[in-house]
């Protein structure tokens, strides 16, 4: 049987393509809408003072978008999207070379009380 000149078979093709089509294009749509979901974090006026720390990260995908960052003496400060792992390691480095180590001979009778301290030098008297 003919319509408009077209094999029955042809049409059913046709019909066929054409949901395939329209299934290729619901899926496009749909990572269209996906991607569109991209958070970016925005930060101004960020300033570390001198000896501090910060970070500002975040997990892997999303954006950082920064602007004026100043940054003091000996400071350090980490932006970017890292995995946890990374994060981890950074943040560990960075923090345990600030930590001091107080020797067992430098704790005083006050440890528990006020805290580690340590002994003055004549000259910071």
């Amino acid at each position: 049987m003919k319509s408009l000149g077209f094999e029955e078979s042809d049409i059913v093709k046709l019909e066929e393509e054409i949901k395939t089509v329209k299934q290729c294009l619901d899926i496009c749509s749909n990572a269209s809408e996906q991607a569109s979901l991209v958070r970016v974090h925005h930060f101004e006026h960020v300033k570390a003072e001198d000896d501090g720390s910060q970070f500002f990260v975040s997990s892997l995908g999303d954006l950082l978008n920064v602007k004026n960052v100043v940054a003091g003496h000996r400071a350090a400060q980490v932006f970017g999207s890292m995995s946890d792992q990374s994060i981890q390691k950074i943040s560990g480095d960075r923090f345990s070379s600030q930590i001091p180590i107080i020797n067992q001979q430098s704790r005083g009778k006050f440890e528990g009380k006020y805290g580690n301290g340590h002994k003055l030098n004549e000259k910071d008297i």
